[in-house]
């Protein structure tokens, strides 16, 4: 019976450089595929933390800006522009004085943001009253009552901070001086184009809409100034914004 040895051959120099070439080629692929996936799961959860991070960071910095801009308006309203400092918004904000200087630099700035708020809301009232000044007379007398009252009604919402506006005089602080006349030219500008649609639409019954401007201008200051001294209630706000309608009914508009 005969046997078979087997033998194993001895691996030559030249197949083992094959091998290891071949292995670490491998280990060299399989080595960059973990690094990629450990890579890709760092920088998601870097983003993940870092988006987080960002967003609880806009957060706070809106919380602190509101709450500046609130604390300022308060102040305000209680001692006038003048009469307000820095530290008297800073006390009532509760927050550092370098957390403050990092929103605001000055109280000029602060009563700006304000103004620009207050007067948005009021242009959003004096804008829909221009849209319904295009269309027919009869549509713009039906929807000019319901305008003029949201309008009256934004006035009366503002009127601390509008007494501000309107009593403080007139050539103590320049960059207030400023700040006032730049939001009084915007909304005589607003009250004027409605006036010039008006007319161009043969709507309303004047001939110097600038004139007329200039009335309804000053006749808005004395309606708040009148409000802040007899501290009218809402119902009555209702009835005076009636009278209000009617005046301008029957002394601008065609019939």
């Amino acid at each position: 019976m005969n046997h078979h040895s087997f033998s194993i051959k001895p691996i030559t120099k030249k197949t083992s450089i094959k091998i290891i070439t071949v292995l670490s080629f491998f280990l060299i692929i399989f080595s960059k595929i973990l690094n990629s996936k450990i890579s890709l799961t760092e920088i998601r959860l870097k983003n993940y933390y870092w988006h987080n991070y960002m967003g609880l960071r806009e957060e706070k910095k809106k919380f602190n800006r509101e709450a500046i801009l609130n604390s300022a308006r308060k102040v305000f309203i209680e001692k006038g522009f003048y009469h307000t400092s820095i530290s008297d918004i800073i006390r009532e904000t509760g927050l550092s004085r370098s957390t403050f200087y990092l929103y605001f630099q000055n109280k000029e700035e602060i009563f700006s943001k304000l103004a620009a708020q207050l007067y948005q809301h009021l242009l959003s009232d004096l804008i829909r009253l221009n849209k319904e000044a295009k269309t027919s007379k009869n549509n713009f007398k039906k929807n000019m009552e319901q305008s003029l009252k949201s309008l009256f009604k934004t006035l009366y919402q503002h009127q601390d901070l509008l007494k501000i506006i309107i009593q403080s005089p007139i050539g103590l602080n320049e960059e207030f001086d400023k700040i006032v006349s730049k939001y009084q030219k915007i909304f005589y500008q607003a009250v004027l184009d409605i006036l010039q649609r008006g007319k161009e639409y043969k709507i309303v019954k004047i001939d110097n809409t600038e004139i007329a401007a200039h009335i309804i201008f000053g006749a808005i200051k004395e309606i708040i100034n009148n409000w802040n001294e007899k501290k009218i209630s809402e119902e009555e706000l209702e009835k005076e914004v009636e009278e209000i309608v009617k005046i301008f009914e029957h002394g601008l508009v065609n019939k």
